[in-house]
């Protein structure tokens, strides 16, 4: 439960969120302060870690709506100045934030993250319920949802609208029968290093690189920990080797950039490595009668893209305003969020083709074919995209997702 929070067994709610990642509680925040009665459905099992390790500049503006002043990450996050990667060619690249509107970046420790927006959605009225028992639900009378938890303390919950946070698995929206559609199949092999001693360790950057069979990642994290990644796809010999402990520590000891990195730091593999969907996916609709979907759960993206969660909170914060003007009968709102993440998810496939097509060093690489396989960048996406590339740094609109790596020179 949440916080001094009791539920009678029967409650009613205008709107149930589902999923207390920073999709939901951004949602929930947004929705108690427009003085909705909102209940947000956390579940009790939790991965054995989060991934989405960083937040861009771009965030900080709803950080701040959110009420996560800059004081807040400071003492639970680390700073983030920007990216090296080595996509293209051997040399490493340098993208800093130091001229960002927005300053900069974050580096999580997502547990922290996570509970601080639990915790201020909390404190701005939200019911903050966490179970253990099976979720399920049906359309009931008037127009509202049932939603029934069953377990050791059974639970009836009416509301009128739920908003769908549940992640990638889209867990109410698929049991709508609502399709997802899946772009590619990558999937990203990480493992957590912790650093025996801290102060050798003052990197602040977020690593990339690329290799014959995927690409690699590396970032720091608070409290003395690194997570290297290692982005693939399930059709090559190297997933194989990857899952196991010898195996990820073999390839990740091939790496030019990333290695030398980890050891710097004098870090152990402390947990892992743990394997998880990466892949580029999206609703085919993102809201129907009484729902709507944000988050991972709408629209998720390629690691590449480093937006994961700034896309949870801007999609959450969206999303409840969209539900909230629907609730006083405003439905062209929910319309328009639609069509503003269409708008983000277009964006964002032009880059990544683009980005894909870059790194020409493997062509013949089963993993390179496949990325480029979901659609190669027209002449005039080439353009458009270099043209707005230097212009979007300093744009003032939500941008949409932006991958992590330089554009290299040519």
């Amino acid at each position: 439960m949440g916080k001094g929070v009791i539920l009678p067994k029967c409650t009613e709610f205008d709107v149930a969120v589902l999923g207390a990642g920073p999709a939901g509680s951004a949602a929930a925040i947004s929705l108690a302060k427009a003085n909705h009665r909102v209940v947000l459905l956390d579940h009790a099992v939790k991965p054995d870690f989060s991934w989405g390790e960083s937040l861009p500049p771009a965030a900080n503006p709803l950080l701040s709506e959110l009420g996560v002043s800059q004081e807040n990450m400071a003492g639970d996050h680390l700073r983030s100045c920007g990216t090296q990667s080595a996509w293209g060619e051997s040399a490493l690249r340098d993208t800093a934030f130091i001229r960002h509107p927005r300053g900069q970046g974050w580096h999580l420790d997502r547990a922290a993250f996570d509970a601080k927006l639990r915790s201020i959605a909390v404190e701005n009225g939200v019911y903050l319920l966490t179970y253990g028992g099976q979720l399920r639900f049906d359309r009931a009378k008037l127009g509202c949802w049932k939603l029934v938890i069953d377990g050791p303390e059974k639970f009836t919950i009416r509301t009128r609208w739920i908003v769908d946070c549940s992640g990638r698995q889209s867990w109410f929206a698929s049991r709508l029968g609502i399709k997802r559609i899946h772009f590619d199949r990558l999937v990203a092999v990480g493992g957590i290093f912790r650093n025996q001693e801290r102060c050798l360790d003052q990197d602040t950057a977020t690593l990339i690189e690329a290799v014959s069979d995927g690409w690699w990642y590396t970032i720091r994290m608070p409290g003395g920990k690194r997570i290297a990644a290692f982005v693939t796809h399930p059709g090559g010999d190297s997933l194989q080797h990857a899952r196991t402990f010898d195996g990820f520590l073999n390839l990740l000891s091939k790496t030019h950039h990333i290695m030398p990195r980890v050891n710097q730091g004098n870090y152990i593999l402390d947990h892992g490595p743990t394997v998880t969907v990466a892949n580029s996916s999206r609703l085919e609709i993102l809201w129907g009668e009484g729902w709507t979907a944000a988050g991972d759960a709408a629209i998720a993206f390629d690691p590449l893209s480093s937006q994961g969660v700034f896309h949870a909170l801007y999609s959450g914060l969206a999303a409840a305003r969209a539900v909230s003007a629907a609730i006083s009968g405003d439905t062209v709102a929910l319309d328009g969020y639609a069509h503003r993440l269409d708008a983000v998810f277009a964006e964002y496939m032009i880059k990544r083709k683009l980005f894909y097509s870059l790194e020409r060093r493997w062509a013949e690489n089963q993993f390179w074919q496949a990325a480029r396989s979901v659609g190669y960048p027209t002449q005039d996406e080439l353009q458009n995209f270099l043209k707005n590339f230097s212009e979007e740094a300093t744009s003032t609109r939500p941008p949409g997702p932006t991958p992590r790596s330089s554009v290299p020179a040519r």
